[in-house]
């Protein structure tokens, strides 16, 4: 059972992750997904021949000229990126059922939470009775006098030891939340799995936002995808392909 602080917070999460479609006219669904292999930075969207007839977007490494040795990975237009990604995604669709078994699999594993919330049930207690501690020491120095500079020097490592116990119940809530969130993607991937046909044919905004982690680009061009479940499928773009330099 999740407490009610920390189901809102999943909540806020689930929803943060959604795909929003109203949002899609406004941000990229690459924004923050597509890694450079060389630093490890985010691409950038870009205009190129912003003035002309010709003027198109790509996809380069937002770090790529802030360096003394500019990245090596090449920049992409968004064509190309779909294209890449419908190839990937395809690939995994020949092992449909495998991965669908795999989702399944993950799903239960994922919604048990029980081991972190007994942490966490600990890790309150714990605090609860640190602050009973604090708030006992501060009514025992106003019933009678004691060194200052002693009292001071114990209450500042009675507090210590509460910020620290209050930061371990914050780092069990995240580990939950984060959990909880990773179901979900995971339960989303499983529904778009089994809604899907035996092959994509074009490039779909609902499932490289439900699917993909990221993508990595590497200077050989070979783009790295990163799917929710963990799994990694290369795709080796051709030295002349359109939308590659």
């Amino acid at each position: 059972i999740i407490d009610p602080a920390t189901f809102d917070l999943v909540q806020k999460e689930i929803e943060r992750r959604r795909p929003e479609r109203h949002k899609l006219h406004r941000s990229s669904p690459f924004t923050a997904k597509v890694i450079c292999g060389d630093c490890g930075g985010y691409y950038g969207r870009k205009v190129w021949h912003s003035n002309s007839k010709h003027r198109k977007y790509i996809w380069r490494c937002n770090q790529k000229y802030e360096e003394k040795t500019a990245c090596s990975t090449p920049n992409l237009d968004e064509a190309a990126l779909k294209a890449a990604f419908v190839e990937a995604f395809n690939r995994m669709l020949g092992d449909k059922e495998q991965y669908i078994a795999r989702f399944e699999e993950m799903l239960p594993l994922l919604a048990d939470t029980s081991k972190l919330e007994r942490q966490l049930a600990e890790a309150q207690n714990k605090h609860s009775h640190l602050m009973n501690n604090l708030r006992l020491y501060m009514e025992e120095n106003t019933r009678q006098i004691q060194d200052q500079e002693k009292y001071n020097r114990r209450f500042s490592e009675l507090d210590t030891e509460c910020k620290k116990a209050e930061e371990e119940i914050e780092a069990i809530q995240k580990e939950i939340l984060e959990q909880s969130g990773r179901k979900e993607q995971i339960r989303r991937c499983l529904d778009e799995l089994r809604e899907c046909g035996d092959i994509l044919d074009e490039f779909d905004d609902d499932l490289w936002n439900s699917m993909i982690e990221s993508v990595t680009v590497y200077a050989d061009k070979t783009l790295e995808f990163l799917f929710q479940d963990g799994t990694r499928i290369p795709i080796q773009m051709p030295k002349n392909k359109k939308g590659i330099n």
